[in-house]
């Protein structure tokens, strides 16, 4: 579950990102670099935002196309939106994510959790639910009765929104609200302070003073109600921001920069960038005139809409997006109390108090705020000027790996040569800094391995803290060219620990042959790496050599089918299984390896618990295991049918 911010309602509009003024003329040059392209978003993300099916959705056109401009909602295919459908549970909670900016960021190979045992959704759902459950949009006490093709109420949809908003604490707060509605009483009880706030925020206002909480919510509402949480709500992924035109080019690399009192904002804007009027009819970019003032709708740094609002229009937010350079932080014991910014395009730092429940998040992971983020970039999130999420990204260089820094025997650093430049400056390591060699995690005495002396380039991507040291270190090069060659492991040589020489009997071959190991070779089996030890003797690989050095090996276990008859023991201790493997027609003992994984019908389980299998039954035990090199048994999977209940 995500962090809950306490949230102050009404929130002046201050500009975040912003440039320093230039001057110029609609159809000037633009403001990027010469022959950069730009991928529309849409034609990015495979969506349409024309539908032919919205006639008598007057109200709720405008709504969907700004939406699937965005990004939020999609629709059915063949140009269709289905606006007065019902909306799927999974719908929302797609749309939900969306509008987080998650979706791709989804696990394509998830699975359901153990615990689910709600209604079987289509393979493309589960990795929509499985974002969920780990975003708190859903909780894993309600995959229970989870469906994801239900239709989802009115309530259940306020539900979502208020846990996307990071509001739960604030909705738990107001179970005990008398609501305003006539049918209150039909809101079901723990939905009452979620509705109490989607009403408080204007996003769910119901209709002749009833609320109607059990109706589905359909897609048209669903879109408007989107809509309104975009116009309120700055997220990492997509924002909103007003002012004056005060820059416009419409050729070439299109961009436009608004100007809000002495603040500036330039933006490029995306291929297939839309305009609307006042009255909310499309428009051509080029109706757009110098000082018209705007509304702009970005997503991931480019403009996807343009909208001409009224000047002066109030615009108050729930959460409000600003960047700027950390200057200083001020603690109260060990609790964050201040942080002092220098936002974008300001001369003088301005202190902000921080809420108790701040996220902080450093390079997208959890962390604490430390004097050594000082002097980094920072995008943060204010409710009337308070602090309530911080995304501190480190300062990134790119170069040349040129040699090692040494303080007497100690490495504590590295000269390296930035790209376009043509002499090296000195980087210090940070403390707990991070490596990765040719994207394997690493550590210092990897780095100390590497060959100054060979004509090997070493590209260097790193990250910086404040005070210029080096957190994260990634070096990449080609290393030799190998060759793949295929056969069975016959013996092990090992020095101190080490492995130094593998005895293969190679494919084809008819003695086995002793190959060297590099001392960083790699060694997998099945794709995972491990120590190799005696127990893989015997087993089928692949390995990859240099001028007969081996580099990298990669194991495969035999595998084994058949039926389960019994269990052996040794004295009282389960040891094994009695097998009979598919196409023979006696059993054979098959002994447990240390460290055996068990499964039994698909659920990890434990050897005790293969003393519950019935062999007095006629129920067949149908196995699938892999055995180490020395035909031990190392991963176990029994299935069976269960008996029917009489």
């Amino acid at each position: 579950m995500r962090k809950t911010m306490k949230i102050v309602l009404a929130v002046m509009l201050v500009l975040s990102l912003a440039m320093m003024p230039v001057t110029a003329v609609a159809g000037g040059q633009s403001g990027s670099a010469p022959g950069q392209q730009k991928t529309g978003y849409a034609e990015q993300h495979a969506f349409s935002h024309s539908f032919n099916d919205m006639t008598g959705y007057d109200w709720a056109q405008k709504a969907v196309q700004t939406m699937a401009r965005m990004g939020i909602i999609k629709g059915e295919g063949n140009g269709r939106f289905a606006p007065s459908r019902s909306a799927k549970e999974i719908e929302v909670v797609a749309m939900t994510l969306r509008f987080l900016g998650l979706e791709e960021e989804l696990d394509l190979d998830a699975e359901l959790p153990k615990y689910y045992k709600g209604t079987d959704p289509d393979e493309w759902m589960i990795p929509y639910i499985d974002a969920a459950l780990e975003e708190g949009i859903l909780l894993p006490e309600e995959m229970d009765d989870f469906n994801p093709n239900a239709a989802s109420s009115r309530s259940r949809a306020a539900v979502y929104m208020i846990r996307a908003l990071d509001m739960v604490e604030e909705a738990e707060d107001h179970m005990d609200e008398d609501l305003p509605f006539k049918d209150a009483g039909s809101i079901p009880e723990e939905h009452v302070g979620y509705v109490y706030l989607v009403n408080e925020l204007g996003l769910m206002i119901g209709y002749n003073d009833t609320f109607q909480p059990n109706k589905p919510v359909t897609r048209a509402e669903l879109a408007v109600l989107f809509a309104r949480m975009v116009a309120m709500t700055d997220t990492e992924y997509s924002y909103t921001m007003t002012g004056r035109i005060y820059y416009l080019v419409l050729t070439g690399d299109k961009m436009i920069a608004i100007k809000s009192g002495s603040t500036y904002a330039q933006f490029d804007l995306d291929d297939d960038v839309v305009a609307y009027d006042l009255d909310d009819e499309e428009i051509e970019l080029e109706d757009l005139n110098l000082n018209d003032f705007v509304k702009l709708y970005i997503v991931n740094d480019l403009v996807v809409q343009i909208d001409l609002i009224e000047e002066g229009t109030e615009v108050n937010k729930i959460l409000l997006r600003r960047t700027g350079e950390l200057i200083d932080i001020t603690w109260d014991d060990d609790d964050l109390e201040i942080i002092e910014v220098l936002v974008t395009d300001t001369t003088t730092p301005e202190a902000f108090e921080v809420d108790e429940d701040v996220v902080i998040k450093v390079e997208g992971n959890e962390e604490d705020l430390l004097e050594a983020h000082i002097g980094l970039e920072i995008v943060f999130y204010t409710s009337n000027d308070v602090v309530y999420k911080v995304y501190v990204h480190y300062d990134k260089i790119e170069g040349i790996l040129d040699e090692l820094i040494y303080d007497d025997e100690d490495l504590v650093g590295a000269e390296i040569t930035l790209d376009g430049e043509e002499e090296s400056d000195s980087y210090m390591f940070a403390e707990d800094m991070q490596i990765c060699i040719n994207e394997v995690d690493s550590d210092l005495e990897d780095l100390e391995a590497l060959d100054f002396e060979d004509d090997i380039v070493y590209e260097v991507n790193a990250k910086l803290l404040g005070d210029g040291t080096v957190i994260n270190l990634c070096v990449n090069f080609e290393g030799p060219e190998l060759a793949e060659g295929t056969g069975e492991l016959t013996d092990i040589t090992w020095e101190d620990d080490v492995v130094t020489e593998l005895e293969i009997l190679v494919t084809d071959a008819t003695e086995s042959e002793t190959f060297e190991v590099d001392e960083d070779a790699v060694f997998k089996v099945e794709g995972v790496e491990t120590d190799l030890t005696e127990a893989h003797v015997g087993l089928e690989l692949t390995f990859y050599t240099s001028d007969d050095v081996i580099y990298e090996v990669d194991l495969e276990y035999d595998e084994l089918e058949g039926v389960l008859n019994a269990l052996v023991y040794e004295d009282e201790d389960l040891i094994g299984l009695d097998i009979t493997p598919e196409g023979e027609t006696e059993g054979e003992d098959y002994l447990f390896a240390e460290g055996v994984i068990l499964f039994i019908n698909e659920v990890e389980s434990e050897l005790e618990d293969l003393e519950d299998l019935d062999f007095e039954s006629e129920i067949e035990y149908e196995v699938s295991a892999s055995l180490l090199g020395n035909g031990e048994l190392i991963i176990v999977s029994i299935d069976f049918d269960e008996p029917e209940e009489e």
